[in-house]
């Protein structure tokens, strides 16, 4: 599907993993929750690989035995830092303007030691302790549906034109939407749910599927199966006409939440109004650039807009606009938006923030979601009332909160095989794997997953999987394959980089494993130059989103941005001017080479 699907697909093998699939025999499905009223809803986190919902967790017996310690006798292959070679330390080169050099180094390499890796010691039955509530006491707030298919509160109205644009923010796990009306200048976020904070903004996304005579149907509230990673699935396979029909089929149940929700809550304002409506949606940075996924969701929107007039959405009328060959006309205007420039739009033209044309204006941000973390560097410029970007570099990885849940689930997996007493707490371990319908919150550290088991490394140089996730992968991406190399492709040079604002942002920024980004931020040893400035994110004062913290404003920073951008150029940048005289060397690190970044 082009160069974005490749390079998607390509980071779910690099992570081991099967892209996820919501189709046929190897789609995420599940039975209907006996309440309809109280479904699942998933947390701020997705799974990244398509697995069958397993059986509810059983819990372990904690009984009390006596100490046992065991050796682990895994092979190089086994434990060997899956099979990596062990290389000679490169001298490290002197570092100027003029000479390239090595990416900075993000992690210490990890040799094959004689003696085993790390020792385990069973103080008792082990047992998974991270045992959390599945089901969300917010529910869906029921609104009109009468109201929900309406375009106009009052049809034929001769009032005044209101220029308002539904900021739609597609997550991996939620939804979230803020309504910008130009014309007043006000801008509101739109709660779903009855629970309190910045959780009543957020509605997760899943789609359920009712099959009756003439064709299945969809709803936000209950059905027959559930689907969920509707925008991974359609990430990953744009193509497959499921994953089209269920995420167009979700977007139309939103469009009449909106619209529903406008219409009673503003009642003045849109009584007697004519409403001009424009839809934004959000990309991530990397597939706007490569432009494969942006007609496919433009014409996604398209379909929905049309279809949400209907009071049932089915999968057969879905299906049949899809196989015309021309896009449905609509009363609305669509734009594909990189979700990162949202944020920094958001950012530089709230009335709380002063921007300065005379300014470089270049940033680096890090948003960490529930499946990906999304990095870039990029420039913002004003000119004619529009807002131009130029990406330096952006990189989509799954290195988000469920893939760290996994990857310290998959380690727990590895410690504990061959140990008859952990059977159990194994098979606890991997029912919860890929778990997404969960809104409690992963534990912070690896150390809280097992109890009445201790892990010592007999090897210091062998990194805990916390250590491990966080340097190899995530450090890489953003050190490695985001800020040094838009300096090795020269694109900005070191005084450049150097001093640049970074905003580190997500659901994922709250956990204490996620913000100590900020913290190395500041400082890149053998690579001084990699020294960034952490900034926040401020709420704009002309938001509306009662009850939400100032700290949790950037949950909704993406769907506030897209309300409110006029965007002009995005585009990609050359390299900087050279002078004859420029020598480049290159050197191969041990975890950033040459095809990795």
């Amino acid at each position: 599907m082009g160069l974005m699907r490749n390079k998607f697909l390509a980071a779910y093998k690099q992570a081991g993993m099967k892209p996820p699939k919501a189709s046929g025999k190897t789609r995420r499905a599940e039975p209907h929750a006996n309440n309809r009223d109280d479904p699942s809803v998933a947390h701020g986190s997705s799974k990244l690989a398509n697995k069958t919902q397993t059986q509810k967790t059983k819990t372990s017996s904690n009984k009390t035995g006596r100490a046992t310690t065991i050796n682990s006798r895994r092979s190089k292959t086994a434990w060997g830092a899956d099979k990596r070679k062990t290389r000679k330390a490169l001298p490290k080169p002197n570092v100027s303007t003029q000479t390239k050099t090595t990416p900075p180094s993000v992690a210490k390499p990890t040799g094959v030691s004689a003696r085993p890796p790390f020792s385990v010691t069973l103080v008792g039955t082990p047992h998974y302790q991270f045992c959390h509530d599945k089901h969300s006491s917010a529910r869906l707030i029921e609104r009109s549906t009468e109201l929900g298919v309406r375009m106009q509160l009052s049809p034929g109205g001769v009032g005044d034109a209101h220029d308002v644009t539904l900021g739609f923010d597609f997550g991996t796990s939620a939804v979230k939407v803020v309504v910008g009306d130009a014309t007043i200048e006000k801008y509101f976020a739109v709660p779903f749910r009855d629970g309190v904070g910045i959780n009543q903004y957020l509605l997760p996304c899943r789609v359920w599927e009712t099959t009756d005579t003439w064709s299945s149907k969809y709803s936000l509230t209950g059905g027959d199966t559930a689907y969920r990673d509707l925008k991974l699935s359609l990430l990953a396979e744009p193509d497959e006409k499921a994953n089209l029909i269920r995420a167009i089929a979700f977007f139309a149940l939103i469009f009449q939440q909106v619209r529903a929700w406008l219409f009673i809550e503003h009642a003045e304002i849109y009584r007697a109004a004519d409403i001009y409506w424009s839809i934004a949606i959000g990309l991530p940075s990397e597939s706007h650039i490569d432009n494969a996924l942006t007609p496919i969701f433009e014409r996604a929107v398209r379909i929905a807009w049309k279809m949400s007039v209907e009071r049932e959405i089915h999968a057969a009328a879905i299906s049949t606009i899809l196989e015309e060959s021309n896009t449905p006309e609509i009363d609305a205007e669509i734009s594909v938006v990189p979700e990162i420039a949202a944020q920094i739009y958001g950012f530089v033209s709230s009335p709380s923030s002063s921007f300065d044309k005379q300014r470089s204006n270049r940033y680096a941000i890090v948003d960490i979601g529930a499946g990906t973390v999304d990095s870039s560097i990029f420039e913002v410029k004003q000119k004619q009332g529009l807002w131009n970007f130029t990406y330096y570099t952006a990189v989509v990885e799954p290195n988000g909160v469920a893939n760290l849940h996994a990857h310290r689930i998959g380690w727990w997996t590895k410690v504990l095989s061959g140990h008859d007493p952990a059977n159990i707490a194994i098979k606890d371990l991997l029912a919860d794997k890929y778990s997404t319908d969960t809104e409690s919150a992963i534990p912070q550290s690896y150390k809280d997953y097992i109890a009445n088991v201790v892990v010592e490394f007999n090897d210091k140089k062998q990194p805990d999987p916390d250590n491990d996730f966080f340097s190899r992968r995530l450090l890489r991406q953003v050190k490695g394959r985001t800020i040094w190399r838009c300096w090795n492709k020269e694109l900005l040079g070191q005084n450049d980089i150097e001093g640049m604002p970074i905003f580190v942002c997500g659901g994922g920024a709250r956990m204490s494993f996620y913000s100590k980004l900020v913290d190395v931020m500041p400082r890149t040893e053998g690579t001084t130059w990699i020294s960034l400035v952490p900034w926040q994110l401020k709420r704009p004062t002309n938001l509306i989103c009662r009850g939400v913290r100032d700290a949790d404003y950037d949950r909704l920073s993406v769907a506030y941005g897209l309300s409110r951008l006029h965007l002009g150029v995005v585009d990609t940048a050359q390299p900087l001017p050279q002078e004859s005289s420029t020598q480049k060397a290159t050197f191969q690190d041990r975890y950033i080479d040459k095809d990795q970044v």
